[in-house]
């Protein structure tokens, strides 16, 4: 569980404002502004805070709990727009009938 733990805590900082205000300072986007490479030496200067394990738990239990509302409504939003879809094409068949 430990190891889930800190990659899930992990997965959920490299989205934070933190990482990519590092990334930016840190990093070098050369010729491609669209990718940015960061030397190994910089990485491992990375300020990461990690709070203690228990910790850890509740913030990747948290976000799993988020991460699955969030799917849970995109699957809803799917199933309203077949829905509408539906409602059209059976509005637009009506009127070609009429």
């Amino acid at each position: 569980m430990h190891k889930i733990t800190i990659y899930i805590f992990l997965d959920n900082y490299f989205y934070s404002s933190n990482w990519h205000s590092f990334v930016y300072k840190n990093g070098n986007s050369g010729a491609r502004s669209d990718r940015i490479s960061i030397k190994d030496s910089d990485l491992k200067r990375l300020p990461i805070k990690l709070p203690n394990i228990q910790e850890q738990t509740k913030i990747g239990e948290y976000f799993s709990k988020l991460d699955k509302l969030i799917e849970a409504q995109e699957q809803k939003v799917e199933q309203l727009k077949q829905l509408k879809r539906g409602y059209l094409q059976k509005k637009c068949s009506h009127k070609k009938e009429q």
